[in-house]
C-alpha cells in the first residue's frame, strides 16, 4: 500500500510526549493573601457607605434633587424617633403638674 495517503488510512498521528519539566521549579500553592480578603470584605462596607452618604447627606443645593424625597423620610423618622408622642406629653406634663419643682439642697 505505497500509494494509499496518510488521511485515507485513519492514521492518527502519535501524540509528542510533553517536554522534560525537571529543570522548571516547583509551583508554589496559591492561596490569596490576606491583602485581597481585606480588600473584598472592605467593598462590602465602603461603597454601601458611600452610597449611603450620596444619598442621605451630600450637599446638593438648596433646589429639589432626586434624593430629597428619601432625605424627608429620613427626617420624619428621625423627628418621630426623638420626639414624644401627644400622649408622652400629657404624661410629662401631669408629672410637672403634680411634683411641685424641688431642687436637691446641698448636705453641709
Amino acid at each position: 500500500m505505497a500509494g494509499v495517503r496518510a488521511y485515507a488510512k485513519n492514521v492518527k498521528p502519535k501524540p509528542t510526549p510533553p517536554p522534560a519539566t525537571a529543570h522548571l521549579p516547583e509551583p508554589e500553592e496559591h492561596r490569596r493573601s490576606w491583602f485581597w480578603t481585606a480588600n473584598r470584605l472592605s467593598n462590602f462596607v465602603v461603597i454601601p457607605m458611600a452610597v449611603l452618604y450620596c444619598v442621605f447627606y451630600a450637599d446638593y443645593g438648596d433646589g429639589e434633587h432626586v434624593f430629597s424625597p428619601m432625605r424627608r423620610w429620613l427626617h420624619r423618622q428621625r423627628d418621630a424617633f426623638f420626639s414624644l408622642s401627644p400622649e408622652e406629653r400629657q404624661l410629662v406634663r401631669e408629672n410637672k403638674e403634680s411634683s411641685p419643682d424641688q431642687t436637691p439642697q446641698s448636705s453641709r
